[in-house]
């Protein structure tokens, strides 16, 4: 993932993302974008469970028509703000 989509998940800018890789900056943890994080490491977290930890197949997923969702999960969250619905999906396939 690239770090202008992370910003966009998370409603900060590009260079703030860069901060935060680099230890340099926190952001506040009361924060929309603080809580957009818990979401996206759920998602993650959720995908990781449900393919074994297959980062390949967690990839395709992420860039895959989805029926249910009607659309590509990573558009859904990147362009559309739609990460609770992506959450709420995925976490309903882990038995």
């Amino acid at each position: 993932m690239y770090q202008a989509e992370l910003a966009r998940i998370l409603q900060v800018t590009c260079s703030e993302i860069g901060g935060f890789a680099s230890g340099i900056q926190f952001h506040n943890v009361n924060s929309e974008a603080a809580e957009q994080a818990i979401k996206f490491v759920r998602l993650y977290e959720s995908l990781y469970e449900k393919f074994g930890a297959d980062e390949v197949a967690i990839c395709q997923w992420f860039r895959a028509q989805n029926q249910d969702l009607n659309g590509i999960p990573l558009y859904l969250i990147v362009d559309d703000g739609r990460l609770a619905d992506v959450v709420e999906y995925i976490e309903q396939q882990i038995p």
